[in-house]
């Protein structure tokens, strides 16, 4: 069970990292791939281009339970779902 509660803001969206495998790539770069993803997508949907930066739409990586094996990805994945959902959150 994922012992960190975390709080954010609902009318807010982020973007939240559950990486379990320990040393895997560098976590913080793949918030801002994602931000980049999200610039790409704006702008084939919407028409128009939109800045997805830390500012406007934040990034966190959890300090989570660490798998220490290439095979418990699948559970961890459950895991961290389940208690994701059963967690208030309220401010980011």
């Amino acid at each position: 069970m994922i012992q960190q509660i975390i709080f954010f803001n609902l009318s807010r969206p982020c973007i939240l990292i559950f990486d379990s495998l320990k040393g895997t790539n560098p976590r913080a770069r793949v918030v801002a791939t994602l931000r980049d993803f999200l610039k790409i997508e704006y702008k084939y949907k919407m028409g128009k281009d939109r800045e997805f930066t830390k500012d406007n739409f934040k990034g966190a990586v959890l300090r989570i339970p660490q798998q220490m094996n290439y095979y418990d990805c699948g559970l961890f994945v459950l895991q961290y779902v389940e208690s994701f959902f059963e967690v208030c959150f309220v401010i980011f």
